[in-house]
């Protein structure tokens, strides 16, 4: 339990519950942001997210269709590679200027992106802006079913890894599915394969290796050992004089 102290006749100690920590919270960052904005317009500075946050107020502002159809008059098609990485805000942008979901032959919006490679939340990605613009664009999707980078041996692993995940009852590979749908189902793939091999004390190294550990802890709790496990395993490959890539007939 968390506690705030208030102070008048006399001090005392309050327990916060998580619905008013989380009000706090918001309220406090209201606040921080309306005073960082302030700051910024008294010393006549901004950064990249003003500059997009700028361009939304004024594409919904007055003159935002004339804005608009000067921007797409120059740009009548634009393409976004790791579109997963996209946040919030840069997804209201192509929108407001694209129009997603009309598909307008005089304009083009080409999305790129993974949704398993969505690991960029920390500095605003949102997997909401991909699946907004996935069904936005329902009918009109593309997917590559070659992998042109991993050996064939990976590319199976993982197949048969997220069709385990994908084939159990509830939510599906990914969480999403619902009695309304899968959002984002998961796809099986082929692979090109490579010509080399991983190999480390004259041994090929699996293509996929599960380690669990059986003491229950919180999800949290597991990270840190697991992800020095990671490291651990990554030093020993680096340091490995025998560790590297093979070819058949090649050392």
């Amino acid at each position: 339990t968390r506690y705030i102290s208030v102070t008048g006749v006399q001090t005392c100690a309050l327990p916060i519950l998580p619905s008013v920590r989380d009000t706090l919270r918001l309220h406090a960052a209201a606040r921080i942001a309306a005073r960082l904005a302030l700051l910024k317009r008294q010393a006549a500075q901004f950064g990249f997210a003003d500059l997009q946050q700028r361009l939304l107020q004024a594409l919904d502002g007055p003159r935002g269709e004339a804005l608009r159809q000067r921007i797409v008059g120059q740009t009548p098609v634009a393409l976004i590679d790791e579109f997963q990485d996209t946040s919030a805000l840069q997804y209201a942008l192509f929108d407001r200027l694209y129009r997603v979901a009309d598909n307008a032959p005089d304009t083009a919006l080409l999305l790129i992106g993974d949704p398993k490679q969505s690991i960029y939340r920390f500095r605003g990605a949102d997997i909401g802006s991909y699946l907004r613009a996935r069904q936005a664009t329902e009918g009109r999707h593309h997917m590559l079913g070659t992998n042109f980078r991993s050996t064939e041996a990976l590319v199976a692993a993982v197949n048969h890894g997220f069709a385990q995940a994908e084939a159990r009852p509830g939510e599906g590979a990914f969480g999403y599915r619902s009695a309304a749908g899968n959002p984002v189902p998961f796809e099986p793939v082929g692979a090109r394969g490579r010509a080399e091999r991983l190999v480390h004390d004259g041994q090929t190294v699996p293509a996929l290796t599960l380690v669990h550990d059986l003491v229950p802890r919180a999800f949290e709790r597991h990270l840190r050992p697991m992800a020095e496990r990671c490291a651990e395993q990554i030093v020993q490959w680096l340091n490995g004089p025998q560790t590297g890539f093979e070819r058949t007939g090649q050392g």
